[in-house]
């Protein structure tokens, strides 16, 4: 079969993010007891402007083969398994210089479903970035707004845990100084966006 994407382009312009995206995956990760996770995974790397395109197919069977690997070597965060699904989708794309990986994930805590949203670049120079985000759902209701909050963590935190924090700092606060609240309290050690969201 002829191989398109390894050609040369006659259109000389190069792209940041060509890949695939809402990959659906289950997985448990085994940090401080267990973590069910429901996710939806987008991979992508550049494109060089000489090439047509890429491999599409070779970032199914990362994603496939990375989460695979989770029942057999045990990864401890959600961080540590978007930077092995980066550098291994960067290993297959020998012509791509960055790669990128999103997770959105869903999972119960307490008879609550909660929401992170995890992000990694990784580039040829070893260089790896990261970043981390919970969504909690705050049991507060302002006027006809329910209120939720974004929680930008460090990695390899416990995300129970930051759930456990953030719910026991706001469970006696005044709901009209809630932003307050946090913020003086989480505002040094967390990116924090608080939320309102209209009841319909």
């Amino acid at each position: 079969m002829k191989d398109v994407q390894s050609e040369i382009s006659k259109i000389k312009i190069g792209i940041d993010k060509v890949g695939v995206k809402n990959v659906s995956k289950e997985f448990m990760i085994p940090k401080n007891g267990r973590y069910y996770f429901l996710s939806r995974i987008n991979c992508y790397v550049n494109l060089p402007s000489k090439y047509r395109g890429i491999h599409m197919s070779r970032n199914i069977e990362a994603i496939n083969e990375i989460i695979s690997d989770v029942s057999k070597r045990p990864v401890n965060t959600l961080e540590e398994l978007s930077e092995n699904l980066c550098k291994e989708i960067l290993k297959r794309h020998e012509y791509a210089s960055n790669a990128y990986v999103e997770i959105k994930s869903y999972f119960p805590y307490k008879n609550e479903v909660f929401k992170t949203y995890v992000k990694c670049k990784c580039n040829r120079k070893g260089e790896i970035s990261r970043k981390v985000v919970l969504k909690i759902n705050l049991p507060i209701i302002i006027g006809r707004f329910k209120v939720y909050i974004l929680v930008e963590i460090k990695n390899g935190e416990d995300l129970r845990e930051v759930i456990k924090k953030i719910l026991n700092t706001i469970k006696d606060a005044n709901p009209n100084n809630i932003k307050n609240v946090l913020e003086e309290r989480f505002g040094k050690k967390y990116k924090l966006k608080i939320i309102y969201k209209y009841l319909d």
